[in-house]
């Protein structure tokens, strides 16, 4: 997974994405190898800062306090159309 479409994801749509991954490998299903995952979970904020995110060398619960009245405000004067709509 690319942090950067992620964090980008989450500018656009002005919105907090969490972005969970897995550590270790698992047999391919087909029998023809295994697959690796390589953890880094993190939660993204709407201005594209990391507010949380996991390492990639073991299993680990990341935990992001998310101020939701903080993007109301955030919306209410930063977009013209949200601010006549109220």
């Amino acid at each position: 997974m690319e942090k950067r479409i992620v964090v980008s994801n989450a500018i656009h749509n002005n919105i907090y994405v969490a972005a969970p991954n897995r550590v270790g490998k698992e047999d391919a299903t087909n029998g023809s190898g295994y697959m690796t995952f390589y953890g880094t979970s993190f939660v993204a904020d709407p201005w594209g800062e990391i507010v949380s995110d996991a390492q990639t060398i073991e299993d680990e619960i990341i935990l992001a306090e998310i101020d939701l009245h903080e993007k109301s405000t955030f919306l209410l004067f930063s977009i013209p159309i949200v601010f006549h709509i109220t």
